[in-house]
């Protein structure tokens, strides 16, 4: 399984966060060119997303992580884009990081505290409620006007990321487990 490998030996760099709602059930993503990380949790209906000529249906209660550009790949941007109308609602934040790569991660590396998360592009998350909670109150620090929102924001974000990583290692240990692997 190929993963996104994020460094949280620092706190990430918050960009923006916010909620969307489809405009009308004919509402296709518009294509954008993404150069941070885009993290989509999906509240409602279905949203489907072209990302780099892959396609997929992301599903309430699961997550959607778009990784910029990827200069091994020679891309600085990485192209997303509708495919089919999205009645849909989620959430989004947008954020970077010290340190990423796509990386094939065994067993081991999920128990190893090496400063990384590792976690796929789309997943289910096993408790969606913790993680909505802090989304909103990321948008709340962020419309507040607190003097040093940004630091917040920064380790929120990390925190939101931190706690997807949570859940699904929850999730893959399980399955290894009932696997017996």
């Amino acid at each position: 399984m190929l993963c996104n490998r994020l460094s949280i030996s620092t706190p990430f760099t918050y960009n923006s966060t916010g909620k969307f709602t489809s405009p009308s059930p004919e509402w296709i993503h518009d294509k954008r060119f993404v150069d941070n990380f885009e993290l989509i949790i999906m509240t409602s209906g279905v949203l489907y997303m072209e990302i780099d000529m892959k396609k997929y249906a992301v599903h309430p209660g699961q997550y959607l992580l778009i990784q910029p550009g990827n200069s091994a790949r020679g891309t600085i941007y990485t192209s997303i884009k509708g495919y089919k109308p999205s009645n849909c609602s989620y959430y989004w934040l947008h954020f970077s990081c010290v340190s990423h790569s796509l990386y094939e991660p065994i067993p081991t590396d999920f128990i190893q505290t090496d400063h990384y998360v590792y976690l796929p592009m789309i997943s289910t998350l096993t408790n969606s409620s913790i993680v909505l909670q802090y989304l909103r109150q990321l948008q709340d620090c962020v419309r507040a006007p607190y003097k040093n929102y940004i630091d917040y924001a920064n380790y929120l974000s990390t925190i939101i990321i931190s706690e997807i990583y949570r859940q699904f290692l929850d999730s893959y240990q399980t399955l290894m487990e009932d696997n017996n692997i």
